[in-house]
């Protein structure tokens, strides 16, 4: 993110937004890391879940309401096998990939049960609307 002219700062009106961004961006990467069906889901589950700016009809809808839960079952139930089938860290001299996913080691993350870490996940759902905002409407750049 840092090597983007996007991301040189100051690209945020107040710095505090900036920070917050970098932060979740960064934290959402170590929890993600390098597993793109964990990606695809944590991505499915955000696009399904309003913003709190939205309507709180569209919040409460039912429906929208029944996926938001069936993704946090996906979510909790890919990171239970993920863990029970992890295969072995490449020893050194091993290619780890170069995926910008990888943040961080896998003993960071290995750390959270999938009880936890999809708890850390979805409480950082409204965080990552706000960082949309942020982008969106609280940027220098356009």
């Amino acid at each position: 993110m840092k090597d983007q002219e996007r991301f040189t700062s100051p690209w945020a009106h107040k710095m505090v937004d900036e920070e917050k961004f970098e932060r979740t961006i960064a934290l959402v990467g170590r929890l993600l890391r390098d597993d793109l069906q964990l990606q695809a889901l944590y991505h499915m589950l955000v696009m399904m879940t309003p913003s709190p700016r939205t309507h709180p009809d569209v919040q409460s809808d039912p429906v929208l309401v029944k996926i938001q839960v069936k993704l946090c079952q996906l979510i909790y139930r890919y990171l239970t096998n993920a863990s029970a089938e992890a295969p072995p860290s490449p020893g050194p001299g091993e290619d780890a990939g170069s995926s910008i996913m990888q943040l961080a080691s896998h003993e960071e993350s290995a750390g959270l049960s999938p009880d936890e870490k999809t708890r850390l996940l979805i409480s950082l759902l409204d965080t990552l609307h706000d960082c949309a905002e942020i982008m969106l409407f609280r940027s220098v750049c356009v």
